[in-house]
């Protein structure tokens, strides 16, 4: 009761509002209660994010604990990404569990890889649709 957990997100991904982040970030399942998520570290060397309030009134029962953020954009590159690090804390900030793991992801291109333009006018100095 009154755990918490702390989320490392690697910088090759994207956050541009911190706030709006936080602030979309719900229970899916796992948790006996809403959550609230704070950033407690964000640079360029990644963001930490405290995802707290949901044990407040309960213990876990164990099994998969799933929460929802939105706007945070995936990676430029197809290269592999640095790893995520998840870890829970007691209500005294103990912590509980470290998930070992290194756990890394790589991004596919999308169908949309390049534009093409073209002007309808080839006159030079005049005004063209493309």
């Amino acid at each position: 009761m009154g755990s918490y957990v702390q989320l490392f997100i690697p910088p090759d991904f994207h956050i541009s509002n911190l706030d709006r982040v936080a602030s979309s970030c719900t229970v899916i399942s796992g948790f006996s209660d809403e959550i609230t998520c704070t950033f407690i570290k964000a640079d360029a060397t990644g963001y930490l994010i405290k995802v707290a309030g949901g044990f407040d009134s309960k213990t876990s029962a164990g099994g998969k604990l799933s929460f929802f953020m939105q706007d945070i954009l995936n990676p430029f590159t197809t290269k592999k990404t640095s790893a995520f690090n998840i870890e829970i804390y007691d209500s005294v900030g103990g912590l509980q569990y470290n998930y070992q793991k290194s756990y890394t992801t790589t991004v596919k291109p999308s169908a949309f890889s390049y534009a093409y333009a073209e002007s309808q006018n080839n006159v030079v100095g005049v005004s063209s649709i493309y």
